[in-house]
């Protein structure tokens, strides 16, 4: 006999791992519910949507990226970004909540796109954490481009399946050539 869920926590438990075990296409609401041996109105009260039960966890993780930007005190915008998005994607634990709904994401292109939506929280995100601490002398649009860019990368890094802090690293070192050099002077 399967445990009944007894709250989120419980749920996304069960339901990241039905994800990764059948593909995210492939389970229903009605699965989950089951597998979770709670009643429909339960399983709403602590889910708002399937899809919640991954995004949330993605939402989280811009979340803590933008805490990470600001407690650098780094004066170098660049530097500071690659650090918070580096950092936060090195200590994603591949069988932590966030880390299976990264997981996920990789593996379905539907609801990646879906994750998609979320850079808009976290592009104002950072943005507020980069003006807050003077980057670009507190120029919101300077800031918002940068934020844009690192969260470019950073989508580029986590939609490959093998996804590492390296290959982030590394892009976010090559970038800033990519921008300044002609095409005339390759």
């Amino acid at each position: 006999m399967r445990p009944r869920a007894t709250s989120r926590d419980h749920i996304d438990d069960i339901a990241l791992r039905l994800f990764l075990d059948r593909g995210y296409p492939n389970v229903t609401t009605d699965d989950l519910i089951r597998a979770c041996g709670v009643s429909r109105p339960t399983f709403f009260r602590y889910v708002t949507s399937r899809d919640a039960i991954v995004l949330d966890h993605i939402a989280a993780f811009g979340e803590e990226v933008a805490g990470l930007v600001r407690e650098n005190d780094s004066q170098l915008v660049w530097e500071v970004l690659r650090e918070a998005m580096c950092g936060a994607f090195e200590s994603l634990d591949p069988n932590s909540r966030a880390g299976m709904a990264f997981r996920i994401l990789q593996a379905s292109p539907g609801i990646r796109s879906s994750a998609l939506e979320l850079t808009r929280t976290w592009r104002s995100q950072l943005t507020e954490a980069l003006v807050a601490d003077s980057h670009y002398d507190g120029d919101a649009q300077r800031c918002e481009a940068a934020a844009a860019m690192a969260i470019g990368l950073f989508q580029m890094t986590w939609a490959r399946p093998r996804a590492s802090t390296d290959v982030l690293r590394n892009a976010f070192n090559e970038a800033p050539a990519l921008t300044t050099t002609r095409p005339d002077q390759n």
